[in-house]
Formats: structure tokens, C-alpha cells, sequence
């Protein structure tokens, strides 16, 4: 995440990404297919910008135990990152 959170352009990427995941969740996942589909299509292109080390990041977070010390340091480095991003 260090690559991310040292680069303005990344950190930029990864806040806007944030944004639209936190917007597809507050969709109605029946009514709002078409629109939880067009962010999807936009944050897989804003995850492609980012860079291998995010599909990474992905897939360990996807298999670490968040409460192990790997997994809580992994979860601080992430606050960090969230913290960067504008409300």
C-alpha cells in the first residue's frame, strides 16, 4: 500500500474507488442493476490504473485472518490510506 499511499495520482485512484464501492452499496441491488453494473465497470478500469500491488492487496484480504498480526497491520495500513480520502 506503500506504493499507493506515495503516489498522489494512486491515492487519488483508490479514493475515487472507495467512493463507488461505498455508492454500489447503497443501491438497491434489485432496482439498481443497470447502475451497480456501469460501477463495477468503473472501478475494475480504476483497479487496472492502480496496478498489480491492488489485485494483490485484493487477494489477501480476501484469505488473511484480519484479527492475526499480519492481518491488523494490513487493516492499519488501509485506515491509513482511507483516512488520505476526502468524506
Amino acid at each position: 500500500m506503500g506504493i499507493i499511499g506515495a503516489d498522489r495520482g494512486k491515492t487519488h485512484t483508490y479514493c475515487q474507488i472507495v467512493d463507488l464501492l461505498g455508492r454500489q452499496l447503497g443501491l438497491d441491488q434489485k432496482k439498481d442493476k443497470k447502475e451497480i453494473k456501469a460501477l463495477s465497470q468503473r472501478v475494475d478500469q480504476l483497479q487496472q490504473k492502480l496496478g498489480p500491488e491492488f489485485v494483490v492487496l485484493e487477494n489477501i484480504l480476501a484469505d488473511i485472518d484480519l484479527k492475526s498480526p499480519d492481518g491488523r497491520e494490513i487493516a492499519l495500513i488501509i485506515q491509513s490510506l482511507n483516512q488520505s480520502c476526502p468524506e
